[in-house]
């Protein structure tokens, strides 16, 4: 039975002889490597990995232990994640390739539980896997993107499905997520305004003319979130017919 992975090569720790090779140098081998080990690392965005999440390929780590150098390629099989704040499930199988300062990835078909799927391509940029920043685009047709229930979200909660573009850009601790989307068949979400304060303060819900940019941009800009670490999400999302949004007023108000 062959080993999920497997390492050869050598590190030298002598930093007195000026000529001496110094560094990594190590080929690793892996043979379908769970990558459910990773979860708890992962866990502020994906709140589950498969576990017949796995990786095959060939890596090669160079450079230092302050600055690692990893390149080769490695193919992702049967991978399945849950985005925990939207609750949807996705899986996909697909090829990346490791060079010196990027992880890349392209045609990525993303498959949600409802038979729809994603077309995803980007690259995740770093300096010796620091300063960690992103570059995803994301196709979608008519995406599984929401499925939540009032005890999963006090803002908002229901079912949403998208047609569009996403992108996913910047660093790690202050994403951009900009969304052009159209509603697509089987959305119906739910927006709870509990009471008049809640109303009259609600950053989450804004009505805006959508023939006009001006309004839209605006908008964003005043409602960015200040919290560091937050990504700065923008929306642009035409709600078809088919569609359902639904406002819950408490009954005091009416």
């Amino acid at each position: 039975c062959a080993l999920p992975i497997y390492f050869s090569g050598t590190y030298n720790i002598d930093t007195s002889d000026a000529n001496a090779s110094s560094g990594l140098d190590i080929s690793l081998a892996l043979n379908q490597f769970k990558l459910e080990v990773f979860e708890p690392f992962v866990s502020r965005v994906f709140s589950s990995i498969a576990p017949r999440s796995s990786a095959s390929g060939n890596l090669h780590l160079t450079g230092t232990l302050k600055a690692p150098v990893l390149t080769g390629k490695v193919l992702v099989q049967k991978a399945g994640f849950t985005i925990g704040y939207l609750n949807t499930k996705y899986t996909f199988t697909n090829e990346f390739v490791f060079t010196k300062d990027e992880i890349s990835f392209n045609n990525l078909t993303l498959n949600d539980m409802k038979g729809n799927t994603g077309l995803v391509s980007g690259r995740i940029n770093h300096e010796n896997f620091h300063n960690i920043a992103f570059d995803i685009k994301i196709k979608q047709n008519n995406l599984h993107s929401l499925n939540t229930r009032a005890v999963d979200n006090n803002y908002y909660y229901g079912q949403a499905y998208g047609s569009g573009d996403i992108h996913i850009s910047g660093p790690l601790g202050a994403m951009d997520i900009v969304v052009n989307s159209t509603s697509g068949v089987g959305t119906q979400v739910n927006i709870p305004l509990s009471n008049s304060e809640e109303l009259a303060s609600n950053a989450y819900v804004v009505f805006i003319n959508g023939k006009d940019t001006n309004d839209y941009e605006n908008v964003t800009a005043n409602n960015k979130k200040e919290e560091i670490g937050m990504p700065q999400v923008k929306i642009n999302l035409e709600v078809s017919d088919n569609a359902k949004v639904q406002l819950i007023f408490d009954e005091m108000i009416g």
